[in-house]
């Protein structure tokens, strides 16, 4: 680029802003330079507030009864749908009234010498206004032969809307025909091997 220099002269009026925008109309932009370094990370920020625990985290055990003693001996109950506990009573407590209780049984008691068969529950709360009884199955076993375990196939048992405070949990077993002649066992301490009682309660909230 040039820039002239004008003399001012009587007759015509100098006008330098205009020559350097006449001269400068001529001028064309050059290629764009390469990319500069990238910078430094910048610190990192500071750690954000933890999330609550969600639902179906990990629950409180209420109860883990594992029986280790003899429990079975005996002939079941008469005929008509009596029953009869398979076990005495366990007593466990719940927290909150919104709680997800899971109740898990599992045991190995076989019987035979009876044409009978029952029915297999798990009754909560027994003796009072709020009694749950819940079925787990049902056995049957012909005459002279033995009982398969008549707790084949019990799944757990969930429960919601118990109140906070305690309750009380049992199995119980009846005849509804033929009871008379047939026998149950469930040896947990001298038979371990081939007999047990588990009482599993676990309480989600």
């Amino acid at each position: 680029m040039s820039v002239k220099v004008l003399k001012e002269s009587e007759d015509k009026e100098f006008d330098l802003e205009a020559v350097l925008v006449a001269e400068l109309s001529d001028v064309q932009p050059g290629p764009q330079g390469v990319a500069g370094p990238q910078g430094v990370a910048g610190p990192q920020g500071t750690q954000g507030i933890p999330g609550t625990n969600g639902a179906g985290g990990k629950p409180t055990i209420l109860l883990n009864y594992n029986c280790n003693v003899d429990i079975w001996n005996n002939y079941f109950p008469a005929n008509g749908g009596v029953y009869e506990d398979f076990d005495a009573a366990k007593t466990f407590s719940v927290s909150s009234a919104s709680s997800l209780v899971e109740l898990i049984v599992s045991a190995a008691a076989y019987g035979g010498y009876g044409n009978a068969y029952g029915q297999v529950r798990l009754q909560i709360d027994g003796g009072t206004a709020n009694v749950q009884n819940i079925p787990l199955g049902n056995w049957y076993c012909e005459t002279n032969y033995n009982l398969n375990c008549i707790f084949n196939g019990t799944a757990p048992v969930w429960l919601t809307g118990l109140a906070a405070g305690n309750h009380t949990a049992r199995v119980q077993v009846s005849v509804s025909q033929g009871g008379n002649a047939t026998r149950l066992h469930c040896y947990p301490l001298t038979q371990p091997s081939n007999y047990h009682y588990r009482l599993t309660i676990l309480e989600y909230n």
